[in-house]
């Protein structure tokens, strides 16, 4: 997470136009490239649609507008120049009956108008415009270059996720209560993106990831939103230990406590450098449109094996395998074909507009719980975030008033689901038996959902509907490696 001194940052690029990664790897803010998404048809179509989503539009309209003034203009001049050669120059083709006189001030006329007017009424609008352009560069186009990121790399996930580091499995648990937030516990996931140990990760703060080439205004933009205990997605330059930059999709939530306090924050990363090498690449995702539609599996209870991800396995090399388990019931479970939420994430965003888009991924990545592992088969609650917390205290009675600290994750699950008894004991078993491996797992589950705890207008009676959730339980370990916690997120297939 950014370090709340200013002094360190300081000595980082001011601006996303400075920012230049290593050659062989795209470089999504360089002046070339901003000046061709504004002048593409395309990539100016998905802009402008990014920011009608977010109420700026109007610069977008402006710069339209001035291209087409431009664009006059020169329809103009092009004409004046035609009809003063055609009919009223000295030499012209097909002269007019006018006299010398008038021929010879409208010849110093026309010559003034077009080579001093024009070009006066072209830079009328020229300091506007660069302004309105440094707005535009600075502010508004990283976020769209980090929603189109966001939409493209799960779309293409949705078809080949194995070219995506970090999927659902890399996450830090940073702790601003101790000096510099710095991170407490570690996914395995987390080792394999940035290349450290966990003893060279582990007391510090995130910004050993940053470099010399990391935009500063996104390092802003996340502060500002972990100072105001917010969510936040952003698309950072890192860097791996050996030196390799990468783009870093961080997605970063606060989970509080029943105080309403916040204990941690969840910081979940996507090495999206693996598959954007250059301006076409760059180019290709800016025009992306979020409204296509992508299949995705509504399969029954999965349970995702991540064995193979560690520092000497990447993802590429992951082997693909499945196996079977009955329970008493007709519910079957399989195991998921690599790790994480992201893949059903980003397969249903496909058919969404932008700003919905943007909206589904901070909602999908808002409920978190914290588990604490007391032992092989206990995990308790420890934190959560207040969506999550909404969720959980749904399954009873009592109010939102009521503590679920320390609970039992897997009484409070089984309160609330449909399922049998059996099914929920094979829940149960799947998850412990592989976290206790010190393996990631994603088990799908029915629940019981408020609309309340959706975010949703009430469907039906009592504002109660049965969904399907999936969950993702994720070992968050110290510097010894030993895991201490358990980061469980909650996603609601319906929500996407």
């Amino acid at each position: 997470m950014p370090h709340s001194d200013s002094q360190e940052q300081s000595t980082m690029e001011t601006s996303a136009t400075g920012s230049r990664p290593r050659s062989g790897m795209a470089d999504f803010f360089a002046p070339d490239v901003f000046q061709a998404v504004l002048s593409d048809p395309a990539t100016a179509i998905r802009l402008k649609s990014f920011c009608e989503s977010t109420a700026c539009d109007e610069n977008i309209v402006f710069l339209e507008k001035i291209e087409q003034y431009s664009q006059l203009l020169t329809k103009a001049r092009e004409l004046l120049l035609d009809i003063h050669a055609t009919y009223t120059s000295p030499n012209a083709t097909e002269p007019v009956n006018i006299s010398e006189t008038i021929s010879k001030d409208l010849n110093s006329a026309v010559n003034t108008a077009t080579s001093v007017t024009f070009y006066a009424m072209q830079d009328v609008f020229t300091p506007a415009r660069k302004d309105v352009e440094g707005l535009i560069r600075d502010d508004i186009y990283p976020r769209f270059v980090t929603h189109q990121l966001t939409a493209s790399a799960t779309m293409a996930l949705a078809h080949d996720r194995k070219t995506y580091q970090g999927l659902g499995d890399c996450f830090c648990l940073t702790d601003p209560k101790v000096a510099d937030n710095a991170i407490l516990y570690a996914s395995d996931g987390f080792l394999d993106v940035t290349g450290y140990s966990r003893r060279e990760i582990i007391p510090r703060n995130c910004r050993f990831l940053q470099g010399a080439r990391t935009e500063r205004s996104s390092v802003t933009r996340l502060k500002s939103a972990i100072d105001n205990g917010q969510e936040n997605v952003q698309l950072l330059l890192n860097y791996r230990k050996d030196g390799t930059p990468f783009w870093n999709l961080l997605y970063v939530a606060p989970l509080r406590d029943e105080a309403g306090n916040i204990a941690f924050f969840l910081g979940g990363q996507i090495d999206c450098s693996t598959t954007v090498h250059g301006k076409p690449d760059v180019m290709r995702i800016l025009k992306l449109d979020g409204r296509r539609s992508f299949e995705w599996n509504r399969g029954n209870l999965a349970v995702e094996d991540t064995s193979n991800l560690t520092a000497t396995s990447p993802r590429e090399h992951m082997k693909r395998h499945r196996s079977m388990f009955k329970s008493t019931s007709s519910v079957t479970t399989q195991v998921r074909q690599g790790p994480g939420m992201e893949n059903d994430l980003i397969g249903r965003l496909g058919n969404m507009n932008l700003e919905t888009q943007m909206q589904m991924f901070q909602t999908a990545y808002s409920k978190y719980v914290v588990l604490k592992m007391k032992d092989r088969t206990g995990l308790s609650i420890a934190h959560y975030s207040s969506s999550a917390g909404d969720l959980l205290r749904s399954s009873r009675t009592h109010g939102t008033s009521e503590r679920i600290v320390n609970e039992d994750i897997f009484k409070l699950l089984a309160e609330r689901s449909p399922s049998s008894s059996s099914v929920m004991k094979s829940y149960k078993k799947t998850v412990t038996d592989l976290l206790a491996e010190g393996k990631a797992v994603s088990v799908d589950i029915e629940l019981v959902v408020e609309e309340k705890a959706r975010n949703l207008m009430p469907t039906g009676p009592g504002g109660k509907t049965e969904g399907r959730l999936i969950s993702h339980w994720t070992p968050c370990k110290d510097e010894e490696g030993r895991t201490k916690y358990v980061v469980l997120v909650l996603a609601e297939r319906r929500d996407l």
